[in-house]
């Protein structure tokens, strides 16, 4: 007895019970398994997922992107993640970070670390600054007064020989 079914598989481009379902558009060379629509050979260029239903991220470095996970080989300059759908720390000069947020072009100014995330304190900086500064002016005085001291007391000597 017919029940209608397809025992050994569809012609290609179709899948079902009884192959009335087309493949996948964005199957590549647009075959898919017969039995659930799965795309055999991967996705077109710039698709992923089982049935190539996702569209790849517009921030991968290139069109393509892993038929499967969807990760993209590399991402264009200020995003990050495994689909580039993360923007760079807004601390990265020129927005420029690996795939991990690391900046490759190293910290904007006031922050430091592999991703920029520390602010330098600026005022820390100036008020160490400032106390250097008055400690070397002090220095500086004491060393005037005893040399104008030790001026003063040869020449009150020198007067006093005469």
């Amino acid at each position: 007895m017919e029940t209608g079914t397809c025992k050994i598989g569809c012609i290609p481009g179709f899948y079902g019970a009884v192959c009335d379902l087309e493949c996948p558009e964005n199957c590549k060379d647009g075959l898919c398994v017969w039995d659930s629509g799965i795309c055999k050979e991967g996705c077109q260029a710039g698709w992923f997922g089982p049935e190539c239903k996702k569209k790849c991220s517009k921030n991968c470095l290139t069109i393509n992107c892993d038929f499967q996970t969807g990760r993209c080989t590399g991402c264009k300059t200020g995003f990050q993640g495994i689909e580039c759908n993360t923007s760079c720390g807004k601390n990265c000069v020129r927005g420029a970070c690996d795939r991990e947020g690391r900046c490759l072009e190293g910290c904007k100014s006031q922050h430091s670390g592999e991703f920029c995330e520390t602010v330098n304190d600026e005022s820390e900086s100036r008020t160490s600054t400032g106390i250097i500064g008055i400690v070397v002016s002090l220095i500086s005085m004491i060393i005037c007064f005893f040399f104008i001291k030790k001026v003063m007391g040869r020449r009150n000597r020198s007067s006093t020989d005469e």
